[in-house]
């Protein structure tokens, strides 16, 4: 069984059900924990009744019995692994098999020695009190990376990985053990984090959101993009077989291949529809609303999430990446759950959110590369907080190993394939960074030192948030924030940075930061497609000043505190709805070719009439482009994804060249491409009885002729 579609949902089945099982069971590690407690401390052990045998404690009995099963567990997937692997690295499985031995060995040897002495129990004491956990669980942190490392060997560096069965099973197994391993299991006591009214108001605003990005979604954007096309087309060799490995970079971009695999299940789900690569969007950009609304309301009260969550679920940049099938706007939720883990991790002492943040952080590395930019935010969060708090580490720095762990099981078959393919994994970067070949262009260009372009960069990254309008791949003619927006979050900015003190305050400052930083320090700036994992951050920064405003003024005219209230929420209300009819309303229509906004393009326009004809044409079809300057069959990846039935070619030199491929037999598609018209005489004496034609824009200009044959006819 090596589909890894089966294979991630046997083990995320199995993740959930250890996970579900040690919640349910949470109350009866206590006696257990106070157990051990006593004899660690040096107390008398339970007295055993007269004529009984010695009293053996229970936790021996577990260590043992968990020593046994990670020794199994290496050994099995460690002897699985030895029968795919190539000669040349025949014996990358053995160190597994060893580490396998050793672990059962152990477990063997403490079971017929429970009631005495054994030499590696103390060490396990020394660790877990050091982490606050038990022996045991100091054995599921050791056996989860140990699988990890499984995982990296199984998966390898090439498109199809050695093991797909061992690799994957393997990761989420070693994931979930480093989970359990750092988790602080004790019951339920004071007042729950998120009550039973919160976690209400985030699952209504995430319905809410979803049905914002997911109505119409294969409609509205306008067009499946080429960057959509080429992401469709590598989910399909994941479901064609052709890739299995999503701990490498094998597509289109320089970016790891998890998110395509992501896509393929939406294919298998949806079929090879436009749907099945946008509704994943729709998803983690709904889940970013419902998660916004949590954290500010954990930092803040409901009243700032609520204007928070209420703005970002129809906040126009949010929106329109919500609704494309590309990973950009998944950036975004994972920048929201490792800040906000980390900051209530450090707020609570809880370590629940330390590993939560460090599962975020992780899979956030597997997706575009804005999240890269944590490896930043997290530690400059952290230093900010100690000299904030500084009491903070007192009642912290036993999460931070466990969090590491976690971390290290998530991203360690990545940080390998990183290792050995450095320059691939820093591609995008280099391509796009302004410090380089395009820093010195533009030097001569404009005649101005580096420093001055540097800060023009700077003003231009950092205004996309309020006053510089959005370029590149998403042109609006307006910035982030429209006039009304921008006024709340310049006010929101004033009240956060009267707050510098606050750790919280360092949330959504190092978050806007980053990305300004980030944007600013890349050509086109600002790139739209580089901002929209911001977006929570500006929406958080714009709720905190509408509320923050209605409540000054709540405090100059007591009398008028309810109406002050109840406006400040429908001027939330107004500014959703107006970015809401300005998407929709206003730049969707506008977005179509030769539009205000043009969101397609001349050969986008191509491609979509070319997808809409062939689609109406049953059979397989040879599609052969006499192009041009504009567009040829391979220009645009939508084309191929949308249209499986047409096989393309394109023809460069005159009709009739010896320079041009054969075209195969079978029913053909010409697309003659302005510029080529007069090559139509020529097809028609070679294709004698087809049908021409041609397809013009509403302005009435010619897009592209075609000539259509079969042969049957």
């Amino acid at each position: 069984m090596n589909d890894p579609v089966t294979l991630t949902a046997i083990g995320l089945i199995l993740f959930a059900a250890v996970i579900v099982a040690a919640y349910l069971t949470r109350g009866k590690w206590k006696p257990l924990m106070d157990q051990w407690t006593q004899k660690f401390r040096g107390d008398s052990a339970a007295p055993s009744a007269a004529g009984d045998e010695p009293w053996i404690d229970p936790e021996r009995r577990h260590i043992g019995g968990i020593l046994v099963f990670l020794g199994f567990v290496l050994g099995f997937l460690g002897n699985h692994l030895r029968q795919d692997l190539p000669p040349e690295n025949a014996s990358a499985h053995l160190p597994f098999l060893a580490i396998g031995l050793l672990f059962f060995s152990g477990g063997m040897y403490l079971a017929s020695h429970l009631d005495q002495k054994v030499f590696f129990l103390p060490a396990l004491d020394w660790i877990a009190a050091k982490l606050s956990i038990r022996p045991i669980q100091v054995l599921c942190l050791a056996g989860g990376i140990f699988l990890a490392m499984l995982a990296t060997v199984a998966a390898g560096t090439d498109s199809l990985m050695i093991s797909p069965a061992v690799a994957i099973l393997s990761w989420i197994g070693g994931i979930a053990l480093t989970v359990l391993g750092g988790w602080a299991f004790t019951p339920a006591s004071g007042r729950k984090p998120f009550p039973g009214e919160a976690l209400a108001w985030a699952a209504g605003l995430t319905l809410a959101a979803f049905l914002l990005r997911a109505v119409m979604v294969g409609q509205i954007p306008v067009m499946l993009t080429g960057d959509e096309g080429s992401t469709g087309i590598d989910a399909l060799q994941f479901r064609e077989g052709a890739v299995n490995n999503p701990f490498g970079i094998f597509g289109w971009h320089p970016f790891p291949s998890l998110y395509f695999f992501i896509e393929s299940i939406g294919i298998a789900l949806f079929g090879r529809t436009v749907e099945a690569l946008r509704y994943p969007s729709a998803l983690a950009g709904a889940l970013t609303v419902g998660g916004l609304y949590l954290l500010v309301r954990a930092m803040y009260s409901h009243r700032h999430a609520l204007a928070a969550a209420v703005f970002l679920s129809a906040l126009h940049l949010h929106m329109h990446f919500s609704r494309l099938g590309v990973m950009n706007t998944w950036d975004g939720l994972w920048y929201l759950i490792t800040l906000g883990g980390l900051w209530y991790g450090w707020h609570s002492g809880k370590r629940a959110y330390w590993i939560l943040a460090a599962l975020a952080m992780g899979i956030g590395q597997y997706f575009y590369a804005t999240t890269r930019t944590l490896f930043v935010a997290v530690p400059l969060w952290l230093l900010a907080a100690t000299f904030l708090d500084r009491g903070g580490w007192k009642r912290n720095l036993s999460n931070i190993l466990p969090a590491l762990a976690a971390l290290t099981a998530v991203l360690l078959p990545l940080a390998w394939y990183v290792a050995t393919h450095m320059d691939q994994y820093l591609a995008d970067i280099k391509t796009n960074s302004i410090l380089g070949p395009w820093m010195e262009l533009t030097m001569r260009e404009q005649g101005l030192p580096a420093w001055r372009i540097l800060l023009k960069q700077l003003g231009l990254g950092f205004g996309g948030y309020f006053m510089v309008n959005l370029s590149f791949w998403y042109r609006p003619d307006v910035p982030i924030l429209r006039t009304l927006p921008a006024v709340f979050f310049l006010f929101g900015l004033v009240i956060l940075l009267l707050r510098l003190k606050e750790p919280r305050t360092w949330i959504p400052l190092w978050w806007l930061a980053a990305y300004g930083m980030i944007v600013s320090l890349s050509e086109s700036a600002p790139a739209a497609q580089r901002l929209p994992g911001v977006g929570a951050a500006v929406a958080l920064v714009v709720g905190v000043g509408a509320v923050e405003f209605a409540s000054i003024f709540s405090n100059l005219f007591p009398a008028r505190k309810w109406a002050l209230g109840i406006a400040a929420v429908a001027l939330v209300g107004y500014m959703a709805l107006d970015d809401l009819r300005f998407y929709f309303g206003e730049y969707t229509p506008n977005s179509v070719y030769m539009g205000r906004y043009d969101f397609v393009g001349e050969g986008g326009e191509v491609a979509k009439q070319l997808i809409l004809q062939l689609r109406e044409r049953p059979g397989e079809w040879q599609v052969v482009f006499l192009n041009n300057h504009l567009m040829g069959f391979y220009s645009n990846p939508a084309l191929r994804y949308l249209a499986p039935n047409a096989a393309g070619m394109d023809l460069n030199e005159t009709w009739g060249s010896p320079a041009n491929p054969p075209i195969p037999e079978g029913n053909v598609f010409l697309v003659i491409m302005p510029g080529r018209e007069e090559e139509i005489p020529l097809i028609q004496a070679d294709y004698p009885g087809g049908t021409p034609g041609e397809i013009r824009a509403e302005d009435g200009s010619l897009l592209y002729s075609y000539y259509e044959y079969r042969p049957d006819r």
